[in-house]
């Protein structure tokens, strides 16, 4: 499927939560918890407009369109360039937050579109890594990242504090 990439706008705000909404049921059936309740919905909406009004040029915030689906956003992704905490200044890392494409058009090269792209403008800023956290019981998204070209570098542990 060909697709555009462009930088997401505040006309995208609806497309995205939506997507993104979509996408995080799927992710959190995984884990185990079925549904957001509304703040947390409001939350992520309030993130994705916060995100775009956003003029921080260490912020990337991509959409896929699909010209065949009337400019439907069927995919998009955001990302940060930050230093290295043991280096500072002298070490860049790219870091995607998110990358999502919508069920129905994953396998079509969706995701590497973004993914080129947002590479792209990792070169361009000097970027010496790219890192992605990947849940651990996803197998789809692992292999898609093995495709390309990540490596495990390690497992994240975490629990919750209670009050």
């Amino acid at each position: 499927m060909v697709v555009e990439v462009r930088p997401a706008t505040q006309n995208d705000i609806k497309q995205l939560t939506d997507l993104f909404m979509e996408n995080i049921e799927d992710w959190l059936s995984i884990h185990g918890r079925i549904k957001l309740n509304r703040n947390e919905k409001s939350s992520i909406k309030k993130l994705h407009t916060e995100e775009l009004k956003s003029e921080d040029n260490n912020k990337l915030y991509l959409v896929a369109v699909s010209p065949e689906h009337k400019g439907k956003i069927v995919g998009y992704l955001r990302a940060c360039i930050r230093n290295d905490p043991h280096f500072g200044e002298s070490v860049k890392i790219g870091e995607i937050i998110e990358i999502f494409v919508h069920k129905d058009f994953r396998r079509q090269h969706v995701g590497l579109s973004l993914f080129i792209q947002c590479t792209d403008w990792f070169k361009e800023n000097n970027v010496s890594r790219i890192e992605i956290e990947a849940p651990a019981d996803h197998d789809e998204y692992k292999e898609f990242l093995n495709k390309l070209g990540f490596a495990k570098l390690s497992i994240v542990y975490f629990r919750g504090i209670e009050n």
